[in-house]
């Protein structure tokens, strides 16, 4: 039995290990951004759990985008599905023995409080605050440490995807909401100028967007200045505006599930991140997380974003299970993937 000792001493070294790898998570995350090799859906790209059918978002999913990319830089195939062991286990699927997790961070600052009325038998849940939040992790396996190493995701989940996001109706939408909620006026200059914010006044000054080569090089523009309009107030240390506001900027686009990239010279950037000490490189990065979230909840989208993700994973879970070998029959768990509903993934608003 591992005493709590030991038990605390892993879950301080899991994160100091995280954030002593921060630096390179992030390098590696811009590095596969702009990979011309990966041409597949950017939900086919990010990290996701075909078990329990989620994304892995945030800062993990970048951990976890770096450990896709660099075996694939390895060995030439991109596996971005991750599970439990016990996940796997559960569906008869075997981690090949000597494999190794890699861990996701979990951090819970809320304790649970119910309180059952005896009349009723009603529960009623409070969460207080604790004075010292509790930091953990879970350690998650690669779809590549199976014994029986599944296909990648078919033709038919290529196919069958269509991002919503992808329509400029509706990103127009997002941007009007994050615009008014964020409490940020954007001024439209009618010939091609440098783009910029100024936290003062938050303004956002940028050219139309009929200026721009595409409408992708005007929404990774914007997307970036609203992220530094975004960013919270700190007085820890000193914040990088640029390179906070692309970290959450990659973030966001993850979460809508749309490609990313950097809207100015990358080398700057990973100029800077390489000038930073340890803990100042995994700061920009929780800030730039807290940017990334506050932006979340500002789109006033979060709905149909869930709804894209449940359809997506949906369609992942079901070409995973159809080809996943179980360890004791060594056939296809059709069984699992039969039962779960098929439909068209094009999804209308």
């Amino acid at each position: 039995m591992v005493k709590k000792s030991d038990s605390s001493f892993k879950k301080d070294k899991t994160w100091c290990d995280a954030r002593a790898r921060c630096r390179s998570v992030v390098l590696d995350a811009f590095e596969q951004s702009s990979d011309f090799r990966i041409c597949t859906p950017r939900a086919l790209q990010l990290p996701v759990n075909p078990i329990s059918c989620n994304y892995y978002d945030g800062l993990n999913g970048l951990y976890l985008l770096s450990s896709i990319y660099q075996d694939f830089k390895s060995t030439g195939i991109y596996e971005p599905r991750f599970a439990q062991f016990h996940q796997f286990a559960e569906h008869d699927l075997r981690v090949s023995k000597g494999s190794h997790g890699i861990p996701v961070l979990k951090m819970s600052a809320y304790e649970t409080h119910e309180r059952i009325d005896e009349n009723s038998g009603d529960v009623t849940v409070t969460l207080s605050r604790k004075s010292e939040p509790n930091r953990g992790y879970i350690n998650v396996f690669s779809a590549n440490s199976l014994t029986a190493k599944p296909v990648t995701p078919t033709s038919n989940v290529l196919d069958e995807i269509h991002n919503p996001f992808e329509d400029t109706t509706l990103v127009d939408t997002l941007v009007g909401n994050l615009v008014s909620n964020l409490k940020i006026q954007v001024r439209f200059n009618p010939e091609m100028c440098e783009a910029h914010y100024d936290p003062s006044d938050r303004v956002i000054t940028i050219a139309l967007p009929s200026c721009f080569e595409s409408n992708g090089d005007y929404l990774y523009q914007l997307f970036h200045l609203l992220m530094m309009g975004a960013l919270p107030d700190t007085e820890l240390c000193s914040i990088h505006t640029d390179s906070a506001a692309a970290l959450a900027s990659m973030m966001f686009c993850n979460h809508l599930l749309v490609d990313y990239r950097c809207p100015f010279d990358s080398s700057s950037l990973v100029e800077y991140l390489n000038s930073l000490d340890m803990n100042n490189c995994f700061f920009h990065t929780l800030v730039a997380e807290q940017a990334y979230r506050r932006c979340v909840i500002a789109g006033a989208l979060y709905p149909l974003v869930r709804q894209a993700h449940i359809q997506f994973t949906t369609m992942i879970s079901h070409d995973f299970f159809m080809f996943a070998k179980s360890k004791t029959e060594g056939v296809t768990a059709k069984s699992e993937a039969t039962t779960q509903h098929s439909c068209s993934s094009i999804i209308s608003f």
